[in-house]
């Protein structure tokens, strides 16, 4: 999710860097791979003076070099410093690492940003605005305008309290506050898939807890433990370059769309351990509490009642680099179970049409999925520097799940217009298909003259959404991204005509 972030503690990139004569204090940019040299690469951490923000989903102030000089141009034949990343990335929430930020407040706040760094503290402050008017289409014509803000803190706990012992240990934070209304909804029809993404679940209060988490590092960085409050998305089948989509961000719709799977701005209790079994692949595993309550309308209530089984993914991860420039890939799998038991979607049927009816039983939810993203060219040294084609596909039990399977692909790629190389451009052209039991309860229903279910005009089938945008760096921190979004039968129905959204996104980052 694209925030105004007001990074206070993000440790500013050499053009966030003060002028040298305010730089009296340790040169944070130095990282522990600075004195290696050439050889074998080991897994020591790369980031050794900055703090990670899971949730920042493009915004994450990371250091610009740190992921470039822990292995020398000759190290066990990596290519060049396009591979540096390679030691560090076990450390992050996900599988592929955003470009460094920009902030607005670049020099007035880096001294700020570097004692409280110093200090093992790390504050990011954001806001992001979605307005949107449905044109043509959908149930009828107007708009309206959704915004984010966004508070997340992250602590190194070695530094801020002192004690050596603490060492590896971090603390994860984030509030949000959101308002306005949906597009989606109130213009689209739409009610499966969120074309704004800042729009939803939040509670409109003033402030709403999304996670609050321990993390530690053990075995020289090759296992990351974390426990607490957290999305589910956080770690499984995510990726940052989602959230430069609206209407796939964080998570494909099908996966974070489904009960249990929770996601930004919900969380429950959980945990999860990512393992580095070979220098180019990662396995992570998660067990995480099933509870619908999502710590109530705030987030703050931690104990509801409510659980009803427990969520269990498992996912591998391959990064390989490809080419003398290191064009990098991110490839997953991973699958969970569900214990809860849900109902079958078929739904109450009329009794005059009960023959009709297939036999379904209440069940359990399992899902599977694949994800990938290949960089095809490359323009700068971050593993989202260049042009990247992604996709994927989600699959979900189809007698428990309203969303039965989604394939997705598309493209993320570098303003090809002269002298606009901050700006960006994307495309995403998504389908879902809808559980066949669903619809087949749908239809039963309409033929007894029924309503086919609450707010539908018609049984669910299948539902397309294409999403393409152009992402202007209007000024320094600040991206303004118009956008297009075009739907083929909105919540699934042909009942519904075609929509054409239209609108923009505008994130900053003080």
């Amino acid at each position: 999710m694209g925030m105004l972030v007001i990074g206070l503690a993000a440790l500013p990139s050499k053009a966030d860097a003060a002028p040298e004569s305010e730089q009296a204090a340790p040169d944070l940019h130095k990282t522990a791979g600075d004195n290696l040299s050439p050889g074998r690469p080991t897994l020591n951490s790369a980031l050794k003076t900055t703090l990670y923000s899971p949730a920042s989903h493009g915004l994450t102030a990371l250091d610009y070099d740190a992921f470039l000089r822990h292995f020398g141009p000759d190290a066990s034949g990596l290519p060049g410093d396009w591979g540096g990343d390679r030691s560090s990335i076990i450390e992050q929430a996900f599988g592929a690492t955003p470009a460094p930020p920009e902030h607005i407040l670049r020099d007035q706040a880096a001294p700020i940003r570097r004692f409280l760094l110093s200090q093992g503290i790390n504050v990011q402050l954001s806001y992001k605005n979605e307005t949107m008017w449905n044109v043509a289409g959908g149930i009828e014509r107007g708009g309206d305008y959704a915004h984010e803000v966004a508070l997340q803190l992250d602590t190194d706990v070695a530094k801020l309290t002192r004690l050596p012992a603490l060492s590896g240990w971090s603390t994860h934070m984030a509030m949000i506050q959101r308002a306005g209304r949906s597009v989606t909804h109130d213009r689209v029809g739409e009610r499966a898939v969120n074309l704004a993404e800042a729009y939803g679940t939040g509670g409109n209060v003033l402030v709403h807890l999304v996670y609050f988490y321990a993390e530690k590092q053990f075995f020289n960085n090759r296992v990351n433990a974390a426990v607490g409050r957290m999305p589910v998305t956080l770690s499984f089948a995510s990726s940052p370059i989602n959230c430069a989509f609206m209407s796939i961000c964080a998570s494909p719709m099908a996966f974070k769309g489904t009960p249990g799977n929770s996601v930004w701005p919900n969380s429950t209790w959980g945990g999860r351990l990512r393992l580095r079994p070979a220098l180019d692949n990662f396995l992570a595993m998660g067990a995480y509490q099933v509870n619908a309550n999502y710590g109530g309308i705030s987030g703050w209530s931690w104990f509801n009642r409510g659980s009803t089984g427990v969520f269990l993914p498992i996912e591998d991860t391959w990064q390989p680099y490809f080419g003398p420039h290191g064009l990098v890939g991110h490839y997953k799998v991973g699958y969970a179970y569900n214990s809860s038991t849900y109902p079958n979607l078929l739904g109450a049927i009329p009794e005059g049409e009960r023959k009709y009816a297939p036999t379904a039983r209440a069940g359990h939810r399992h899902t599977f999925w694949f994800m990938a993203d290949q960089m095809l060219w490359r323009t700068g040294k971050t593993q989202t520097s260049g042009g990247i084609l992604f996709g994927g596909f989600i699959y979900n039990s189809a007698t428990t799940s309203i969303f039965h399977q989604q394939e997705y692909i598309g493209l993320l790629a570098p303003s090809l217009v002269p002298g606009r190389q901050k700006d960006r451009f994307g495309i995403v052209f998504s389908h879902y298909k809808f559980s066949p039991l669903l619809r087949r309860g749908e239809e039963l229903r309409e033929d007894a003259g029924l309503n086919p279910g609450a707010n539908l005009r018609g049984p669910q089938s299948d539902e397309s959404v294409m999403e393409v945008f152009y992402g202007a760096a209007v000024m320094r921190g600040i991206l303004f991204q118009p956008e297009y979004e075009y739907v083929v039968h909105p919540g699934g129905s042909t009942h519904i005509r075609n929509a054409s959204v239209i609108g923009f996104k505008v994130t900053a980052l003080l």
